[in-house]
């Protein structure tokens, strides 16, 4: 089989290399590249955590993870429900794996990959004679906004929901690992928004005062050439995370699935395998684009006529038409590359 250098770092990265390794590709190489944003934290769902444990079994999350059991949106200033919807066991059963909160360092280190020899510039000077999988450069993407994302940290305090509470500038989310709880509050940086801790809910606004200088996030368009000759992107390479949906910030996860399925099937036929993976993989990141896209438009909506329909709407979906909200999301949640792409 012909030689692989991965570049990039992340769980996407290392996943890239179980996957690959575990396809008979065991000439590889890796390079860390350029620094992306890293989030402290991540949320998980099934359609990723059962890749995950396809790479590193079934139960690789229990001692690590947390598993919240519902998921919450309400009002900034009231604290007000407009919509809650299972998960926990209700959601591991309907899509067949966890959705799970873990520390990044966590996953990190149990994705930790073993005798992976680090390639310098001289190793993929000539890419003709390899594959290279970019997993992390933003050249050639087009830029959206910049995010400022504020953060805070309680160890130990567990909480049993996913929370965001919705304001007219900015958007709080409440998650638990195992460790502790996160405070995550998301602002466009155009929005010239400041951190008050009176605009939340009283229940954190300790943890809103005690949040520090914000981190810059730079989002990007999806990309639209994800192969250049022996040259192919996947994940934040084809498009980094957005803060306003954590759930979809290792969509590239399945990426790596779908590619290594490729590069094993195609061996003889590199190219045609990795148009194919092309071909699979950029509709479903574009429709997560545009559904991030439209979720930050609602979730920042300033118009008091357009944020009294977007509340009736969560709220009449969740409270009364429970099913049919959970269908909504079914096309994200269940989606399963290791029984499309075997």
């Amino acid at each position: 089989m012909y030689p692989v250098h991965i570049v990039g770092s992340g769980p996407v990265t290392q996943a890239m290399i179980h996957l690959a390794r575990r396809s008979g590709f065991d000439r590889l190489t890796w390079d860390q590249g350029p620094h992306l944003q890293q989030p402290p934290a991540y949320t998980l769902p099934a359609n990723q955590t059962r890749i995950l444990q396809a790479i590193l079994g079934a139960q690789f999350w229990e001692s690590i993870a947390h598993q919240p059991d519902r998921l919450q949106i309400r009002l900034a200033q009231s604290d007000y429900l407009l919509a809650e919807l299972p998960l926990g066991r209700f959601y591991q059963e309907r899509y067949g794996a966890p959705l799970l909160n873990i520390e990044a360092d966590a996953l990190h280190e149990r994705l930790q990959p073993e005798n992976l020899p680090q390639a310098g510039p001289s190793m993929v000077s000539n890419p003709s004679q390899q594959l290279v999988i970019d997993t992390s450069s933003t050249e050639n993407l087009q830029p959206g906004l910049n995010w400022q994302v504020y953060s805070h940290f309680t160890p130990g305090q567990i909480e049993r929901a996913n929370i965001s509470w919705l304001s007219d500038y900015a958007t709080l989310f409440r998650f638990s690992t195992q460790a502790g709880t996160w405070l995550m509050l998301v602002s466009a940086q155009n929005a010239e928004y400041s951190v008050q801790p009176e605009d939340w809910p009283a229940a954190v606004r300790d943890g809103v005062a005690a949040m520090g200088a914000p981190q810059i996030w730079q989002t990007y368009a999806p990309r639209v050439e994800w192969l250049e000759g022996h040259y192919v992107y996947a994940g934040q390479a084809c498009y980094p995370a957005h803060p306003q949906h954590r759930e979809t910030w290792l969509s590239g996860i399945e990426d790596a699935w779908v590619l290594s399925r490729m590069m094993e099937n195609y061996e003889d036929d590199g190219v045609d395998g990795w148009t194919e993976y092309v071909k699979y993989r950029q509709p479903r990141i574009n429709k997560i684009a545009a559904h991030n896209d439209t979720a930050t438009t609602e979730y920042l909506q300033r118009q008091p006529g357009a944020k009294l329909l977007r509340n009736m709407a969560l709220a009449f979906r969740t409270r009364f038409l429970p099913e049919i909200a959970m269908q909504r999301q079914d096309w994200f949640h269940q989606y399963d590359c290791i029984r499309g792409f075997h």
